[in-house]
């Protein structure tokens, strides 16, 4: 329970917190806050493999020099630098484009992410998309936030942590059911279940958390 991580960000209208644990297994859960001046970027990224992971990390450092940037930029250069690895590990992305003045969210989902909400119709659970570029157009999704809406992000470690107990579903419906609750008392209570399944002070898989609320004052401004 004390390997993680929690750190936040808050907006004018909105704020995110990320909660991270570490793993045995090789490869890692990465999430990273890019900002522009009208765009919030939340890039989450699974992988098993190590050398994929190291790749990642080193673009995420490369994406500060980049002279524009958008979530198809972003994708189509992740896809490239990571093609010369041709190895059968699984690569889960998700990718948030939230602006900031409307409050419109652009997803780009693949892979065995969940996405909660204690709005039913913004309740996504893994689409299996393979982060490839012919999948991109599928990938898609979009809708309005509302206001005092809460959005609960399982990266894929989650559920791999919990699926040999037996626990996925009850997981799951767990932090629905709870999703109104305080965030950090929410997805500590999540990390402190998991571990106390695999009985450890490490989990047998990276996991992170996502969270996303929105502010119940929150201004949106019409185009």
């Amino acid at each position: 329970y004390k390997a993680r991580k929690l750190s936040e960000k808050v907006f004018s209208n909105f704020r995110l917190q990320q909660l991270y644990k570490v793993g045995l297994s090789s490869g890692s859960e990465i999430q990273d806050v890019i900002e522009t001046e009208s765009i919030i970027y939340w890039l989450s990224v699974a992988t098993d493999d190590y050398e994929i992971s190291s790749e990642v990390y080193d673009f995420l450092c490369e994406l500060r020099n980049f002279d524009y940037l958008d979530s198809k930029v972003m994708i189509d250069s992740l896809q490239k630098k990571l093609s010369f690895l041709r190895k059968k590990s699984k690569v889960h992305l998700n990718l948030f484009s939230i602006n900031r003045a409307t409050l419109k969210l652009e997803i780009n989902l693949f892979g065995d992410f969940y996405i909660l909400s204690n709005s039913k119709d913004h309740i996504f659970f893994p689409r299996n998309i393979p982060f490839e570029e012919s999948f991109n157009d599928k990938s898609k999704i979009s809708f309005n936030l509302n206001p005092d809406e809460k959005i609960l992000v399982f990266g894929p470690g989650i559920i791999q942590n919990t699926e040999l107990f037996g626990n996925h579903d009850k997981v799951v419906n767990f932090a629905l059911n709870h999703i109104d609750k305080s965030s950090d008392s929410l997805m500590d209570e999540i990390m402190i279940d998991i571990s106390s399944l695999q009985d450890k002070k490490f989990l047998d898989f990276d996991a992170s958390l996502g969270y996303l609320e929105v502010s119940k004052n929150a201004l949106f401004s019409i185009n």
